[in-house]
C-alpha cells in the first residue's frame, strides 16, 4: 500500500484509474489510499471492491469524498463498510464536486447509513449512477431517497435491487 499512496501523491503520476479490488485490503489501507487520493488530481477512477474494510473507521474516505475535485467512480461494493460509515458518506456527499459514479452495494448500510446517502442527494449536484443494492434497506431509508431525488436534477440510475422487501409506496 506504501508504494501504491506514493505513485497516487507523486505530482507527475499519469496513472488515472486504479483497481484494487479483491486484494484483502483492511481499513488501514483504505485510509491510506483515501488519504493520498484527498489531494489528487489526476486519478478519476478507484475500484477497491471486495476488500473487508471493517473492523475501525475510514476516516480518510469522508474526506476524500467530500475535497476531492477529480474523482470520479468510486467502487465500494462488498467491503462490509456497515452504517457508520455510510452515515460519514451521506455526510461528505453533499459536500462532493465530481464523483459521477458510486458504488455501495454489499455493505450492510442499513437503514440508518443509506438514509443519509439518500438524504446527501438533494445537496449533490454531480452525480449519475449510485448502487446501494444489497444494504438491508427496507421502507424508512428508501423515503431519504425519495426526499434526496425530488431537489437531486443530476441522478439518472438508482439501483436499490436486492433489498429487504420495500413497499415503495413513497415513489
Amino acid at each position: 500500500m506504501d508504494d501504491l499512496a506514493l505513485l497516487i501523491y507523486k505530482k507527475d503520476n499519469k496513472v488515472n484509474r486504479i483497481d484494487v479490488s479483491n486484494n484483502k485490503i483492511t481499513f488501514l489501507g483504505a485510509n491510506f489510499i483515501f488519504r493520498a487520493l484527498t489531494n489528487n488530481k489526476v486519478v478519476k477512477r478507484v475500484n477497491l471492491s471486495s476488500n473487508n474494510l471493517s473492523g475501525g473507521e475510514i476516516e480518510d474516505l469522508s474526506s476524500c469524498i467530500r475535497t476531492n475535485t477529480s474523482l470520479e467512480h468510486l467502487g465500494l461494493s462488498d467491503c462490509q463498510l456497515g452504517k457508520s460509515t455510510g452515515l460519514s458518506i451521506g455526510c461528505s456527499l453533499g459536500e462532493n464536486s465530481a464523483l459521477k459514479t458510486l458504488v455501495l452495494s454489499g455493505n450492510s448500510l442499513v437503514d440508518e447509513g443509506s438514509f443519509a446517502v439518500g438524504r446527501a442527494l438533494e445537496r449533490n449536484e454531480t452525480l449519475k449512477e449510485l448502487d446501494v443494492s444489497r444494504n438491508h434497506i427496507t421502507d424508512a431509508a428508501v423515503e431519504g431517497f425519495v426526499e434526496g431525488i425530488v431537489k437531486n436534477r443530476e441522478l439518472e440510475v438508482l439501483n436499490l435491487g436486492e433489498n429487504e422487501p420495500v413497499s415503495y409506496t413513497h415513489l
